[in-house]
């Protein structure tokens, strides 16, 4: 409001009290403004704040991947030599899997508890949680692949341990599902299975070399199976392709 606009108003006033109504005015815009820019530098100290927590999450994020694709490399190492053994592998494994559960037990906490503080900015949180969710299934995943190739090395083994001519075909005639692999790396369910393919199909195995008790390994160059270890060097090798 100018000089102008209150003697228009108010055609009697004297100067002296436009000139208080001036003063007045003036202090009610510069309070006014003062306050416009303090809550402009509470919004903008909140939008930083946020975009820290987003950076923070980010960050962990890439760790966690970074993470398993180390344990990728390490199991692929492992697997690759030829002389280890699937228990070792194994052992090794499941410590290994134990330290990474653990940390990331207390990272997807930590990321459950910030993604809850950072509700407002909803796309990113539900990125990320997709992102650990994808996570948590490839380690699953993982797992039960390692569970089934170690269940195919054993069975392989046993068959050999039996003297059978072609490992290949007797292998599509046994119900892998009906058969697991016990804490020692014996197998439950083989021989139950295959009893009755010997005494139906007994040209599908050398008689001439006698016969060993189904589970075990005939390898010559494993042992004589009745050592757990025997059957994990036997599936190694045939995993690095030496037998």
């Amino acid at each position: 409001m100018t000089r102008n606009d209150i003697k228009a108003l108010f055609p009697e006033a004297t100067k002296e009290a436009i000139d208080q109504l001036l003063d007045i005015n003036s202090s009610d815009i510069g309070k006014a403004m003062n306050k416009s820019q303090t809550a402009q530098d509470q919004l903008e100290n909140k939008i930083e704040a946020l975009n820290k927590q987003v950076t923070t999450l980010t960050d962990q994020v890439k760790t966690l991947t970074d993470d398993v694709t180390q344990k990728d490399k390490t199991i692929k190492t492992l697997t690759g030599e030829k002389e280890s053994a699937v228990n070792d592998l194994k052992a090794q494994y499941e410590v290994d899997m134990k330290a990474l559960t653990d940390k990331h037990t207390g990272e997807l906490n930590t990321l459950n508890e910030q993604l809850k503080a950072a509700q407002d900015r909803a796309t990113v949180a539900d990125t990320l949680t997709e992102r650990v969710s994808q996570l948590t299934k490839d380690i699953a995943d993982r797992d039960a692949t390692i569970a089934n190739n170690t269940k195919q090395y054993l069975v392989r083994d046993a068959l050999r341990g039996m003297h059978a001519k072609n490992v290949d075909v007797l292998l599509p005639l046994l119900k892998l599902d009906q058969i697991t692999v016990k804490d020692d790396n014996t197998l439950e369910g083989f021989e139950e299975q295959m009893k009755p393919i010997q005494e139906r199909d007994a040209y599908l195995f050398d008689t001439n070399t006698g016969t060993q008790r189904a589970g075990s390994t005939g390898s010559p160059d494993v042992g004589d199976g009745s050592n757990p270890a025997s059957a994990v060097n036997q599936a190694i090798r045939q995993l690095a392709g030496v037998v």
